[in-house]
């Protein structure tokens, strides 16, 4: 059932090494009993090969315990393999063992490489090379939390120092040649050691007769071992304290002002894209237009505004350059977002009801405060870009309504001229009966003028300026809305005024709107009440 052969030994009488024959495998692995004959004897190099990887283990186990250690893994070449790609193709490391041994809190893993003096430098060269472009790879992640140590358990002390020689040679070429940085770190960090102890197993456990690459001498295996986790442990340490400032710097920049600059700058950019609209579009429309405007507000926030900004914070990622964008996934609002917003929302109610009333008390019936009279009474709030160009409204309003004056007086005397004209012109009979001159100038001002009833005031045109043309509405911009003068007269939007016009007559204001008292005279209507 197995075989035994007894190699040669200089002094004394060498053990018996015993392995299975093919029948015992096969009943072992639970296999067809094999045909043809035994397999060969192996060879005496194999034998003490074997026997110095069996010494180590058999060393390992007895000593462990009085170390202070636990043993738990000892996997020899077949378990140990480990395969990476090199130069497009396929490539492996095989150690002679892989150990894995725990000492308090320290986990440590180590390769094992025995040598006999049987191999070349050269060829132990190669084999380094290999190891060396395995750690490159990074494919030991997939296996070890750091790049474990490999020592190597050999004959002599001069063939201890050609090993730590060629390593440290070995070690600064791969590295600088590796694809990349870390790679080119983990070759240069790793712990690479050698002793003559391969006959003497429980010395190279216990006693202090290793040597390391650089040129440390007299080192224990605990020290090898425990090297590499250390490392491991502090840059770990390190890595989670960068995450978590990195953590604390996230969600403070997320709740910061420098965020909403930030999405302020690429609404600038990218011709007014909201970044967020997909999270928006889904919410009541009230609710979508106060966090638009709190997120298009430039001056600082208030605690309650910083509640809300919430909503955007949960939605903003930043990529591997710290930029800001919004997450694709849809996230569920919380009850307190809820209340956030809709306190933000009757806030911007309040805030802008207030300012609106205001601009009303000191210039009644300005167009642009009549429309946002009317969307604020209807539960509408105004949208961000109305907000943010409220003071240049303003001013842009009492300019045009200005302008209106002076149209105004050109087109009196316009049409005075062109009563004249058409009045004359016509026969005598048409003269004394129907053409008298307030119809002909009521005829004329059906032609030229309109009524915007969005914003209460006259179309006037200009014959000079040929921006006011005829049915053009300066003040929201519209040639659709405004309307004919006797549809007006009907709806009751203008009336006559006595002289041969017209006056407006002006819808009446909801009391919040009229309620506000006169703001003082030295409050600039370009700065927020």
């Amino acid at each position: 059932m197995c075989g035994g052969r007894q190699p040669y030994a200089d002094q004394g009488s060498a053990p018996y090494h015993w392995w299975p024959s093919r029948l015992a495998d096969a009943f072992h692995r639970g296999r067809e009993l094999p045909r043809g004959g035994e397999r060969e004897e192996p060879q005496e190099q194999f034998l003490r090969h074997a026997a110095a990887i069996t010494g180590l283990y058999v060393a390992l186990v007895r000593l462990v315990p009085s170390l202070g250690w636990e043993l738990l893994a000892f996997s020899r070449e077949v378990e140990a393999r480990e395969e990476f790609t090199l130069k497009e193709r396929l490539a492996a490391i095989v150690p002679d063992a892989f150990v894995v041994v725990r000492e308090g809190e320290a986990e440590c893993h180590v390769m094992v490489q025995i040598d006999r003096g049987t191999m070349s430098i050269p060829r132990l060269s190669r084999k380094l090379s290999l190891y060396l472009a395995w750690v490159a790879s990074g494919v030991w992640q997939e296996r070890h939390p750091y790049v474990p140590a490999l020592l190597v358990l050999t004959t002599t002390p001069r063939r201890v120092g050609q090993f730590v020689a060629k390593a440290e040679e070995r070690c600064r070429a791969e590295s600088r040649t590796a694809q990349t940085h870390s790679g080119a770190m983990a070759i240069l960090q790793m712990v690479i050691a050698a002793t003559d102890c391969v006959e003497r197993p429980e010395t190279a456990v216990a006693d202090p007769v290793w040597r390391k690459r650089g040129g440390v001498e007299g080192l224990r295996l605990a020290d090898l071992l425990r090297e590499p986790w250390e490392r491991w442990q502090r840059e770990t340490a390190k890595r989670a304290a960068a995450i978590e400032e990195a953590d604390r710097h996230r969600k403070a920049f997320l709740h910061s002002e420098e965020l909403r600059q930030t999405v302020h700058a690429l609404y600038l950019r990218f011709g007014g894209i909201n970044t967020y609209d997909e999270h928006l579009r889904p919410l009541a429309s009230e609710d979508r237009a106060a966090l638009e405007l709190l997120l298009h507000e430039t001056e600082a926030m208030t605690g309650l505004e910083r509640q809300a900004w919430g909503f955007f914070a949960r939605r903003t990622a930043l990529d591997g350059l710290g930029r800001p964008h919004a997450v694709h996934e849809e996230i569920t609002m919380s009850p307190e977002e809820r209340e956030a917003i809709s306190s933000l929302r009757d806030a911007w109610f309040a805030r802008q009801r207030e300012f609106v009333a205001s601009l009303h008390a000191r210039y009644p019936y300005l167009p642009w405060v009549v429309r946002a009279i009317r969307e604020l009474d209807e539960g509408r709030l105004l949208e961000h870009r109305t907000w943010k160009e409220r003071h240049g409204r303003t001013k842009n309003d009492l300019a045009e309504l200005k302008r209106l004056r002076g149209r105004t007086l050109d087109y009196l005397k316009r049409r005075e001229y062109e009563v004249g004209q058409r009045w004359w012109k016509a026969n005598v009979i048409a003269r004394h009966t129907t053409r008298t001159k307030d119809w002909v100038a009521r005829a004329i001002d059906e032609e030229q003028l309109r009524v915007c009833p969005d914003c209460e005031q006259l179309v006037v045109p200009s014959a000079e300026d040929y921006r006011y043309q005829v049915g053009y509405c300066p003040f929201c911009g519209s040639s659709d809305k405004p309307i004919a003068m006797a549809e007006a007269e009907a709806a009751g939007l203008v009336e006559p005024d006595g002289e041969r016009y017209w006056r407006m007559r002006h819808g009446p204001v909801p009391g919040w709107a009229s309620s506000q008292p006169l703001p003082p005279l030295d409050q600039d209507e370009g700065e927020a009440p």
